[in-house]
């Protein structure tokens, strides 16, 4: 309970320090272009690589080599393919939290939605082994809420 307290409020914290200069936001494609472009390089060092939309309220975003998950490698396990399974649950742990930092800018800017993420690996088709490994990538589903208008109003 205590570590999503803390969340919530760095999340808050970010997004209103990152637009305190700027016009309020009118429509929800504003708020996700500006998460894709300024508030993607202020908290992730870059800006999304590719954002897609089915023009329904669901955006996905995708980050090729996600920052937050650049140190991880395949690691300890008795073979290749336990290495590469352990890597691949911590870099869901990481992108879970790195979709909560997410969910809490949008929602901290009226956008009611929820984020889901699934780490990519351009490495665990292709590799034949762990030194030709690549960073992992991340993708987030933002799904806005349903029925909802521009800040939570119907």
């Amino acid at each position: 309970l205590e570590f999503r307290r803390v969340l919530f409020r760095s999340r808050s914290i970010l997004a209103r320090r990152y637009t305190k200069d700027r016009p309020r936001f009118t429509e929800h494609t504003e708020v996700v272009l500006w998460t894709c472009k300024e508030f993607w390089q202020e908290t992730f060092g870059k800006r999304v690589d590719n954002l897609k939309t089915n023009n329904r309220g669901v955006y996905v975003l995708t980050d090729v080599a996600f920052k937050w998950m650049s140190g991880l490698r395949p690691f300890g396990g008795d073979t290749e393919e336990e290495s590469w399974a352990l890597m691949m649950a911590h870099a869901d742990s990481y992108g879970a939290f790195a979709g909560g930092v997410v969910r809490g800018a949008l929602e901290s800017l009226g956008l009611r939605c929820s984020v889901s993420q699934e780490p990519t690996s351009q490495s665990a088709a292709t590799a034949t082994s762990i030194e030709e490994f690549k960073p992992l990538g991340c993708k987030f589903t933002v799904r806005l809420a349903a029925g909802l208008g521009f800040g939570g109003v119907a």
